[in-house]
């Protein structure tokens, strides 16, 4: 044959790998299968993904219960709006894109309640500044936390709102440090010393 012929009988590869088109993505019949309610094509979409999107979401949020609650928004967003998505990106892409989205918000939540929380606590006890026990005298809330809850010193323990009562019990019941209780409630060392601190005045009274 002649050179026309060896031309016709080569493969045409020059562009048959180099442009893969979303249309050839793996996950495309996974997330059509989801779109039309198949829980099973889900389970295989987030198992196969989920080390990766763990990874990412550990990094952006911390690696706590946070990162298990954007985990499980990211599985019920791809879940209800699996219909919604267009081959723009690819699905991995798409997942991620979730994810990120669902850690901002995460963290601006978590962000708002710390400065409503650090607010509320300059608003109720301005000038308060934590000190620690000193020894030979009693602490209040030390002395009451050992009365039975049915006693009236119990009583007034229990009267306390429960952002005192929380690191009162870190603080005797567990003998935590500031900063263990700070970790504990995800809050600051700061903010965990005053609400000490307030929380002592408070049952000062009873004593």
């Amino acid at each position: 044959m002649g050179p026309q012929s060896s031309a016709s009988s080569r493969p045409h590869t020059s562009h048959r790998h180099a442009g893969r088109t979303h249309a050839q993505d793996p996950d495309r019949r996974l997330i059509e299968a989801i779109a039309g309610g198949d829980q099973a094509a889900l389970a295989i979409l987030m198992a196969r993904h989920a080390a990766d999107l763990g990874r990412a979401v550990r990094g952006w949020v911390g690696a706590d219960h946070a990162a298990d609650d954007v985990m499980a928004e990211v599985r019920l967003a791809v879940w209800t709006h699996a219909a919604r998505y267009q081959p723009l990106a690819t699905v991995r892409a798409w997942m991620f894109g979730i994810a990120r989205n669902k850690a901002r918000q995460l963290l601006r939540s978590r962000s708002r309640r710390l400065a409503h929380e650090r607010a509320e606590d300059l608003r109720q006890a301005p000038d308060l500044v934590a000190r620690e026990p000193t020894a030979g005298h009693a602490d209040p809330a030390a002395v009451l936390l050992g009365y039975p809850r049915s006693s009236g010193l119990g009583a007034a323990f229990d009267a306390l709102p429960a952002r005192l009562q929380d690191p009162l019990r870190l603080l005797f019941d567990q003998q935590m440090t500031y900063a263990e209780i700070a970790a504990v409630l995800d809050l600051p060392v700061g903010t965990v010393k005053r609400r000490v601190f307030e929380a002592r005045e408070r049952l000062r009274d009873v004593l």
